[in-house]
């Protein structure tokens, strides 16, 4: 048979050419494995690239198949340069689709260099980083702005550095009837003005039934609240991004991710990101969350005794200290209901700054 009638596409492994012409010749596997001296597996591995064909390999393919050694070699070195010629240029794209800059301004990684940020991901090279992230991406329960879009790398970006915050926090085992438990004391740190007073706490009352929390400011073009998922079967990650830095919405938005780990942590592949005009993919799941969150704030045996506050600063007081939230929660919840609009009373709800939250966190790893 000439070696030339075989149409070769040079980017494809050897092995993908070796295995038309077993085709062709009707010749199995078992036999040329034999024939060559090689192992099922090691053929296996031929045919998909991972093992390369050597000189050795080569003379031996051409008494199996009569095709020269020379085409064998040939058409290995052509692969791996054509391949390696590919990774560097695809190497390349994705470098520029990263947020490099703000990665390094943040200290996340030390330089723009491919090997940092591989490292960063903890991947060898960007195949498997695409097969990672990417499909985890594509498979993410999350909401995303439809009239802000987010860039997909910096939102990865955002949330790799969330798990190697929660990866170096120490936890116990995930304990879903412990972080039942543990929900009137969270529920108690809504009460406190300060993050300094409260971070510390709600950092630690979740590392005790396995969630490890992290705090961390979005890239840009990343309009995410926060992110569940599970690290391991015994460590969960909520991941916050204090958006909008007023307690109305960084505490609803906690309490959902609370939502996610008590009522879908059965299937700890999931994961859920939490972003502006909710344009979610999993709308029951997502809706399921947002229930549980205002249920928990605010208890739907309140609606009747909500619409009669209005605008009366000294009974949404009162009643929010009943409730055992602050007022600024309340408020949001009123304003989420259309009993007041957005405009009104947002004196009330406490503001945070990222010095004060960072303050927090090394209070909090202290």
């Amino acid at each position: 048979m000439n070696h030339n009638n075989f149409n070769v596409n040079w980017v494809s492994p050897p092995g993908h050419t070796l295995k038309s012409i077993l085709e062709k010749k009707n010749k199995s596997l078992e036999s040329l494995a034999n024939e060559i001296s090689l192992s099922i597996i090691e053929i296996n591995q031929l045919l998909i690239g991972i093992l390369s064909i050597d000189e050795n390999i080569a003379s031996n393919l051409e008494l199996s198949l009569g095709i020269p050694a020379n085409f064998w070699i040939a058409r290995e070195d052509r692969y791996r340069e054509l391949k390696s010629e590919l990774i560097e240029s695809e190497s390349n794209k994705w470098l520029k689709d990263l947020p490099v800059n703000d990665m390094v301004k943040r200290g996340w990684i030390e330089s723009k260099s491919l090997i940092n940020c591989l490292d960063f991901f903890e991947v060898s090279d960007i195949y498997e980083w695409k097969e990672r992230y990417y499909s985890t991406y594509h498979e993410l329960k999350f909401k995303k702005s439809s009239s802000f879009e987010g860039k997909f790398n910096n939102q990865i970006a955002w949330i790799r550095q969330g798990e190697r915050i929660c990866n170096e926090q120490n936890c116990d085992k995930w304990n879903k009837e412990g972080l039942e438990e543990i929900l009137p004391e969270l529920k108690k740190l809504t009460r406190l003005s300060k993050p300094q007073n409260f971070i510390p706490k709600l950092i630690h009352l979740c590392s005790k039934v396995g969630i490890a929390v992290a705090f961390l400011k979005t890239l840009p073009q990343c309009p995410v609240y926060g992110v569940t998922k599970f690290l391991s079967e015994d460590k969960a990650m909520i991941l916050s991004s204090f958006r909008y830095l007023s307690d109305d919405h960084f505490w609803f938005t906690f309490f959902h991710e609370i939502g996610h780990l008590l009522l879908h942590s059965s299937d700890k592949q999931n994961e859920y990101m939490e972003g502006k005009d909710l344009g979610n993919e999993n709308k029951k799941i997502e809706e399921e969350a947002n229930l549980f969150s205002q249920e928990f704030l605010v208890p739907y045996t309140y609606e009747n005794e909500l619409r009669q506050l209005r605008s009366n600063t000294r009974k949404i007081v009162s009643l929010s200290s009943e409730l055992g939230i602050s007022p600024g929660i309340l408020i949001g919840q009123m304003q989420k209901k259309n009993i007041i609009k957005y405009q009104y009373l947002n004196s009330f709800k406490r503001r945070y700054t990222w010095d004060d939250i960072n303050s927090a966190i090394e209070l909090a790893n202290q």
